[in-house]
């Protein structure tokens, strides 16, 4: 039978509005993407403000929980964060997982808005000390001695660097100043014992630790196994270790600020760094 124009008019209206509703209909959801569900390749964190992330960075960081701390910063700088404290909470926490290359971009990074800065640059130079970069390093406390001749921190970042590089000589004319202008003399006092524990002069390096423990009980409390090893083996004449091999992990005691990070160097008040932030 014959359709009249009309009929084949409505059909083909009612064909182009079917379409046009299909094309309108939403596209399945994919497995795992139910209404309401993150992405799969997201995190819980990923939806939220950065303020918060960072925030809950701080406080997982105050309670030692440094994984999850380091998660929220990274996090955090990856959406976008660019401020000072996450960039350099997230530098140290690199640094004491040994990875070194990230740690001390994102210390570059936090320098480039905090220029002026000294902790900061004093982070670097101990994260150049740490990947062995000594040259960099020592170059790194030589600028800061300039501007700051007197500050405890470069004199012993710039000594024990020049110590680690095999420079005793320039780096116990440092301790030895030290002493005499009487900037944190015991710190420097046990810097001399451990290069001439490196230089094998076990005898020598045993006397000054013992001027140490003379001088401050309490200095070795915490941990006293290396110089009073080295004070019990000084009659053997056995070589002191100067540290040259890199760690992969840094010791938890660097965590506190205690420790130089390297294997062969004992975790007590020779300690250069400072981890507080």
């Amino acid at each position: 039978m014959n359709e009249s124009p009309r009929n084949r008019a409505c059909a083909t209206v009612a064909v182009l509005i079917g379409g046009t509703l299909l094309l309108l209909q939403p596209f399945p959801a994919a497995a795992g993407e139910e209404a309401g569900e993150a992405p799969a390749n997201g995190s819980a964190a990923s939806g939220r403000p950065v303020a918060d992330l960072i925030r809950e960075a701080d406080d997982a960081f105050a309670a030692e929980d440094y994984a999850r701390a380091r998660g929220l910063y990274e996090e955090a700088i990856r959406r976008g964060a660019d401020a000072v404290r996450p960039l350099r909470r997230l530098a140290l926490l690199q640094s004491w997982d040994g990875d070194l290359e990230d740690s001390l971009r994102n210390y570059r990074r936090a320098q480039e808005l905090a220029p002026g800065d000294l902790d900061i640059a004093l982070e670097i130079g101990k994260v150049l000390s740490w990947s062995n970069d000594l040259r960099e390093a020592v170059l790194c406390y030589e600028d800061l001695r300039s501007k700051y001749p007197d500050d405890p921190r470069v004199l012993l970042g710039l000594a024990q660097a020049l110590g680690w590089k095999g420079s005793y000589a320039d780096a116990d004319a440092i301790y030895r100043g030290m002493e005499e202008r009487r900037i944190e003399p015991i710190q420097a006092h046990v810097g001399r014992a451990h290069l001439l524990a490196w230089q094998g002069d076990l005898h020598r390096a045993a006397d000054f630790y013992r001027d140490v423990l003379r001088a401050d009980p309490a200095t070795w409390t915490r941990d006293s196994a290396w110089p009073r090893s080295t004070i019990g083996t000084a009659s053997i004449d056995r070589p002191g270790p100067r540290p040259t091999t890199w760690s992969s992990t840094i010791p938890r005691a660097a965590r506190r600020g205690s420790c130089s990070g390297r294997s062969g160097c004992p975790c007590g008040p020779a300690a250069t760094w400072t981890a507080t932030v």
